[in-house]
């Protein structure tokens, strides 16, 4: 991973922190929760809805990711690699 790779991740993850970091933030990612799957399955029997309810759920399990991302472990375990 290069330096300026770690740069725009390290950035990303601050601005997603600061934006969901509010009380504001914080009322969104709750709605986010709730309304893009989270704690509730996907299916649905007409595969098109499934798969726009599985993609709702994937931008809110990125934005949880990017949150809790260990940025140092992630390049160390690059380095490994």
């Amino acid at each position: 991973m290069t330096e300026e790779q770690v740069k725009k991740i390290k950035q990303i993850k601050m601005d997603v922190c600061h934006t969901f970091g509010s009380e504001a933030g914080a009322r969104t990612l709750k709605w986010l929760r709730e309304t893009c799957f989270k704690y509730d399955t996907t299916y649905e029997e007409e595969d098109k809805l499934m798969n726009i309810n599985e993609g709702r759920r994937q931008v809110l399990l990125s934005l949880e990711n990017m949150m809790e991302l260990d940025i140092e472990e992630l390049v160390k375990k690059q380095e490994e690699e």
